[in-house]
């Protein structure tokens, strides 16, 4: 299978349940940069003739001082399953929502969302001592 232009994988199915296949697969990158979450996904839908949104990469890693990335996806057939089986932050982290963002370049939003109310809490912090100061 090929992810994009420069990358080659493979795939291995781990478990099939009655509502979800789980599938470990690796890509080889020699050339390019660790490939992106959403092109893994859209070829791993492809792939096993599923829609997009019934597919939800688990985890991706590239393994230290190699070009392989490895991941494991789970592939659902029934959208009601994938709500309910699927935890909340492999949801979050498969929306399409985020990906175009980064990818077309919309502003810069922050990656993580606990980074931004830290930041809000120290900004506030600071505010609150120059007001005792003076």
């Amino acid at each position: 299978m090929n992810i994009a232009d420069g990358y080659h994988a493979d795939t291995r199915c781990l478990q099939q349940y009655p509502e979800r296949r789980e599938v470990e697969f690796f890509a080889d990158h020699e050339r390019s940069a660790t490939p992106r979450l959403y092109e893994i996904r859209r070829q791993l839908a492809t792939r096993y003739g599923a829609n997009e949104e019934l597919v939800f990469v688990k985890s991706l890693r590239t393994l230290t001082g190699t070009n392989r990335t490895v991941g494991e996806v789970e592939v659902y057939d029934l959208v009601e399953d994938a709500k309910s089986l699927t935890p909340r932050h492999i949801v979050a982290r498969n929306l399409p929502e985020r990906h175009k963002t980064a990818k077309e370049g919309e502003g810069k939003s922050c990656k993580f969302p606990q980074e931004k109310e830290s930041r809000r809490r120290h900004e506030l912090s600071e505010r609150r001592k120059s007001q005792i100061s003076t």
